[in-house]
């Protein structure tokens, strides 16, 4: 039993069957029993003050704590029945460790014990000091019936109850007490994470307010409403209402910030360099990792997040040398494994054996599916440069088996309906219908395609031009799309005939409700985010290779955008696809050739209605005949071309794709074909894709 022991407080009652809502959040040291104590001789010599005020002793507000345990103790020596110098006496007799002394000089009072509340909460502490929890049960109980007003008494118990793992008598307990001092911190960090195990995430979030305005600087109630801001914040996105997920993410950014001021911790810096990270404000997460690493240079969060940034950036030495330190360590984390594999070129030599060996002793450990996928995903990749093709395919195999447990149950459906979607919306007649609402910027430039179809290495090579910069994947078209999106979806409900979720919204269904201005607002919204990557260029690339589904949005805001589309062997995006720990549908060979097909639909449609504004980029082409090829696509972006893009290895701009390893380097050809080394297990899908580009 962990009362009030200062263990952690509720870890075990906000888990679920995922492992984790409570999970996520910090954890937090419950108030201890000295504490209490002492906040509870506060409120006993207060109360002393006022008795003897009341009696017309003037004199004794000024007492000080130690004049009044000696003043209380006169008058308790003069008149035994006085429960209130009965009580500072016990109290103090409590703080110096003699709980039973304490309880004994009560219980020479019978009375108090039955009708005095402060007499009652001593009584309890020392049982609960003492261990003996039935007691200080009694004693609580006794407390509240005496003085319901009494926030104390109810707490007490509540932690009781929470620690017996009654939930429900915790809860009702907790918001009783803190009915009566809404401002108490620590219990109403307690009650949220209560809240949290039952998924009542808003309740968490309401409960912390009132606290957080009486301790604006309290790092636990900080950290704790960061944290719920941030679980509220991903339920956002799983609802796509993007705009207000990324308001609270930057809300809880600042409570962490607030946190780390109070109390500086690595622990807190690494979790704002992940939420900086999250946000691609990639200086501000290296300041806060270096800053957790200044705190606790051992600390491996930070320092794995740091190399991995260092890759990212193009520092490769540095990052090499910090993993080479991180997985030699006993406890090394699969994270480290994993980001130390993607740098390293594993030859077959007894080392690789043997280390190959540690990792599968490693996984046979993990419990956790995240650490799982990350040991089977380094296995693979040690296999794969070592030849064993087989193996490393079983491993490939296994690692995104377990990330394909959170794919929709209809993906394939799901993608396809898009399609129809957009084909159904975007036809001549609607792209000619809103022709002449678009802003006349020349400043994007759309890089779009598969993933791994070399839309990584096209934005390298385009930011070397002096009049370009390289933005990477943005979220904003995403974004606003979903913003404009639920705008119609107001406008369909008010006319009665929609009564459909916001979800239920599409192109087709959406488009007769749409108006200049919400085009117009997107147009603004977007250009406004993309001058924020703008350095020096003229240019802009925005290389979220899934825009491919809005080239209809496109055409109709953006009408004079270029638009660079990314093609590549589908055999070797699927191979690529399974090596990189993607994401759904992308870690499933099946899925994922469903999709190609969906997404060679689309540009199919796109060639025929948005004619010309689409300049092809073929990666084996670029790979075989790069200096030509980099010339014809700066020739049909009408951009004059320069050498310096010939050199894009050379680029140090940050990269934060699964490419960022290949872009760092001279042109290659090695990954053309690639997916041959597992033709034995991808034939049918060959089959099957070869089949479908003849229908």
């Amino acid at each position: 039993m962990n009362v009030m022991n200062g263990s952690d407080v509720g870890a075990s009652a906000g888990r679920d069957r995922r492992g984790g809502f409570a999970a996520t959040l910090p954890q937090h040291q419950a108030v201890g029993l000295d504490q209490l104590i002492q906040q509870l001789s506060q409120q006993v010599v207060a109360r002393y003050r006022t008795l003897q005020v009341n009696d017309g002793d003037a004199s004794a507000a000024a007492l000080t704590a130690t004049a009044v345990h000696q003043h209380a103790c006169r008058r308790l020596r003069r008149d035994a029945e006085c429960t209130t110098a009965l009580n500072v006496c016990a109290v103090d007799l409590l703080r110096q460790g003699h709980g039973r002394r304490a309880t004994e000089l009560l219980h020479s009072s019978p009375g108090s014990l039955h009708h005095d509340d402060h007499s009652l909460l001593i009584a309890a502490l020392a049982s609960l000091a003492d261990g003996d929890l039935a007691t200080a049960e009694t004693m609580l109980i006794r407390s509240v019936d005496c003085q319901p007003n009494q926030a104390m008494g109810w707490l007490m118990l509540a932690r009781i109850y929470r620690d017996q793992g009654n939930a429900d008598r915790a809860i009702a307990y907790f918001e009783r007490g803190l009915l009566l001092d809404p401002e108490h911190g620590d219990a109403a960090i307690d009650l949220a994470r209560l809240y949290v195990g039952r998924r009542q995430v808003s309740a968490a979030i309401s409960t912390l307010r009132p606290a957080l305005a009486r301790h604006p600087r309290s790092a636990a109630l900080n950290e704790t409403f960061a944290a719920l801001l941030l679980r509220r914040a991903a339920w956002l996105r799983r609802l796509r209402r993007i705009n207000a997920a990324t308001e609270l993410s930057k809300k809880a950014l600042r409570h962490l910030r607030t946190a780390v001021q109070s109390r500086p911790t690595a622990e807190l810096w690494a979790r704002i360099g992940t939420g900086e990270l999250r946000r691609e404000n990639f200086a501000a997460a290296r300041q806060a990792f270096e800053s957790a690493l200044a705190l606790n240079p051992d600390f491996r969060p930070a320092a794995t997040r740091l190399a991995t940034l260092d890759v990212d950036q193009g520092n490769i030495d540095e990052a090499r040398s910090q993993f080479d330190r991180l997985v030699q360590q006993a406890d090394s984390s699969a994270l480290a494994h994993f980001r130390y594999s993607r740098i390293r070129k594993f030859k077959p030599n007894d080392q690789s054996i043997r280390y190959l060996a540690e990792l599968r002793r490693r996984l046979a450990k993990a419990e956790q599916s995240a650490e799982q996928t990350q040991w089977l995903f380094t296995i693979a990749k040690v296999c794969d440069d070592c030849g064993d093709f087989d193996q490393a395919w079983d491993a490939y195999r296994q690692a995104n088996r377990i990330k394909m447990r959170r794919m929709r149950p209809d993906e394939s459906g799901r993608m396809a309906g898009i399609v129809d979607d957009a084909i159904a919306a975007f036809d001549a007649d609607t792209l000619q219908r809103f022709a002449g609402i678009g802003h006349l910027s020349q400043q994007p430039i759309f890089i779009v395609g598969m993933p791994r179809s070399g839309t990584t290495l096209t934005e390298q090579i385009l930011s070397c031009h002096s009049l370009i910069d390289g933005a990477g994947e943005l979220k904003d078209l995403e974004r606003l799309r979903c913003r404009m999106f639920r705008a119609w979806h107001q406008r369909m409900q008010s006319t009665g005939s929609f009564r459909g979720p916001v979800r239920a919204v599409k192109y087709h269904n959406g488009l007769p409700y749409a108006q200049a201005e919400d085009f117009k607002q997107l147009q603004n919204d977007y250009l406004e985010q993309l001058s924020g990557h703008q350095i020096d260029g003229q240019y802009v690339t925005d290389k979220m290779p899934t825009n491919f589904m809005h080239l209809g949005l496109v055409a109709i805001c953006f009408p004079n955008a270029r638009i660079i589309h990314c093609r590549r062997d589908p055999m070797d995006i699927l191979a690529s696809s399974m090596c990189q720990n993607l994401t759904p549908p992308f870690c499933d060979p099946e899925t994922l050739a469903d999709y190609y097909i969906q997404y060679c639909r689309m540009m199919d449609h796109w060639r025929r209605v948005i004619p010309n504004r689409l300049v092809d980029v073929d990666y084996e082409k670029l790979v075989s005949d790069s200096e030509n090829q980099i010339q014809r696509v700066f020739t049909e972006l009408e951009i004059p071309f320069q050498d310096a893009c010939l050199r894009f290895h050379e680029n140090g701009r940050s990269v934060h794709t699964p490419s960022k390893f290949q872009v760092r380097q001279p042109m290659y050809g090695t990954s053309i074909g690639k997916w041959k080394r597992f033709e034995r297990q991808l034939k049918p899908i060959a089959e099957r894709l070869q089949q479908a580009s003849t229908d």
